[in-house]
């Protein structure tokens, strides 16, 4: 948790966790599109998650996408969605 709350400050992170906790994988460019960010910035911040061990990223042919690592991002912070919704932003 100490990797994850640091990262989590950060809103567009945050926007990327979230929507990865609702829909479990996801390609750069869907959540680019979901979260109304942009692919680079997705990316970037993939890169850090990445780096912190929250994401793994996979491969499934030509395809590429992200999941959340659930020995690191244990399921309990799924009540952190509770308190700041779907989007990010607190309720």
């Amino acid at each position: 948790e100490t990797k994850i709350m640091p990262l989590l400050r950060h809103e567009s992170m945050r926007h990327i966790v979230l929507y990865l906790m609702d829909k479990q994988r996801a390609t750069n460019k869907v959540i680019a599109r979901e979260t109304g960010l942009s692919p680079s910035t997705v990316s970037w911040h993939l890169k850090k998650l990445a780096e912190s061990g929250v994401v793994i990223k996979k491969r499934s042919g030509k395809k590429s996408f992200v999941l959340l690592d659930d020995k690191i991002f244990h399921r309990g912070c799924y009540n952190a969605k509770l308190k700041w919704g779907p989007k990010g932003k607190k309720k």
